[in-house]
């Protein structure tokens, strides 16, 4: 299980304000410990062996993946693109850095998307047929 920020315990207890604030109006706020304990039980309902419990702010979010300038941008940006559209490559060549957005662009345009690719993977399979 992977968990983003807790607000009301853990090292946000211990922060100062300012800290606290910057936080707050991240792309990834904090969330409560009611939104996390309600998102741990929705999890582990699934029966997927892995889960993970983040809050967001979507105009934040989809404003810092969409500038994927390096490769740990662009393999951070793998988590967020089933809701956060991952945008088309700059330019006519494709740099290396750029290959699995060209990968999820496609995915989009062939209709393999939610669902759909997540029925295909081995983790599906495993442990929800």
């Amino acid at each position: 299980m992977q968990w983003g920020a807790w607000g009301e315990a853990g090292m946000a207890a211990v922060m100062s304000d300012m800290m606290k604030q910057g936080i707050a109006m991240s792309h990834m706020p904090f969330f409560s410990n009611q939104e996390g304990f309600a998102g741990m039980y929705a999890g582990l309902s699934t029966g997927v062996p892995s889960i993970c419990v983040e809050k967001f702010n979507p105009p934040l979010l989809m404003g810092k993946k969409a500038q994927a300038e390096s490769v740990a941008d662009s393999y951070d940006r793998n988590f967020t693109c089933e809701y956060c559209p991952t945008p088309p490559p700059k330019g006519k060549l494709v740099k290396a850095k750029d290959m699995y957005d060209v990968y999820r662009s496609y995915c989009v345009l062939a209709g393999l998307t939610g669902d759909r690719i997540r029925r295909s993977g081995l983790v599906w399979q495993a442990y929800s047929e």
